[in-house]
């Protein structure tokens, strides 16, 4: 399947200043291939940016080659945990670090092609203050690979339309890590969360204060190397009671 979007037309979009966070966890041979990549496509685009690399104490090697690509690259940097938090707690350590006006998060796994950038950017520059990024819009592409990924999909969209009615926010895609947010968003939102739960209560609280919220359609492809660390099952729980405490009790 082939995106409909001009990635030429990208190049071109207007960037003050952004901070990209990328929490990992045995993601050495990633970050390897993505944070160059991310480096070259904010160049171009001659954005004033910086990388925030959060390792939650992975045992392969990640945040020593972090710190190597930090050496080659002054907007590189290192944020380590020193033992195992989850993907909540490593955002909010990198959002918390982050210095320019613009914030967005994204999963190291190569899952999002640098040039998707662009697309949450140019919401960001029409006024929205918090763009999401979405696998079930039309026009979005979703690599969904063998029937077990395939089976998580459909979990997953069906739990995202849940998230959707309770909380009275119209998007639909709440779980993926790929967002673009104003630095007011973070500065007012307060997601205490240390798992995945995290970036539903980042948009939940979000639209409660106000904030207007737009989802895009993105190229979501299957991982480069390594597992991935969501366990749908798990989550299920927390998501379900956690969305209705979030929606009605906070």
């Amino acid at each position: 399947m082939v995106s409909t979007y001009n990635w030429e037309n990208m190049k071109s979009v207007p960037v003050k200043s952004i901070s990209i966070v990328l929490p990992t966890y045995n993601e050495k041979k990633n970050i390897e291939i993505l944070v160059p990549e991310i480096s070259e496509y904010l160049a171009k685009s001659r954005a004033d940016y910086e990388i925030i690399i959060v390792d939650d104490n992975s045992p392969d090697g990640t945040s020593e080659t972090a710190m190597e690509l930090s050496k080659k690259n002054r907007k590189i940097r290192l944020v380590k945990n020193t033992e195992k938090k989850g993907i909540g707690f490593a955002l909010r350590k990198g959002i918390e670090s982050a210095k320019k006006e613009i914030i967005l998060t994204m999963d190291a796994d190569c899952s999002i092609k640098p040039r998707e950038i662009g697309l949450l950017l140019a919401e960001i520059e029409k006024g929205n203050d918090f763009v999401v990024g979405s696998k079930y819009l039309i026009g979005a592409v979703y690599e969904k690979g063998n029937f077990p990924l395939f089976a998580k999909a459909i979990i997953s969209e069906a739990g995202n339309r849940y998230i959707s009615i309770v909380s009275g926010v119209p998007i639909r895609d709440f779980s993926l890590n790929f967002r673009a947010f104003r630095r007011e968003v973070a500065e007012s939102t307060k997601p205490d969360d240390n798992k995945n739960f995290f970036l539903v209560q980042q948009v939940i609280q979000a639209h409660k204060k106000g904030f207007s919220i737009k989802d895009v359609p993105v190229s979501f492809l299957e991982r480069k190397y390594g597992e991935s660390k969501t366990k749908i099952w798990g989550q299920s729980f927390r998501f379900f009671w956690g969305c209705l405490a979030e929606s009605f009790l906070k």
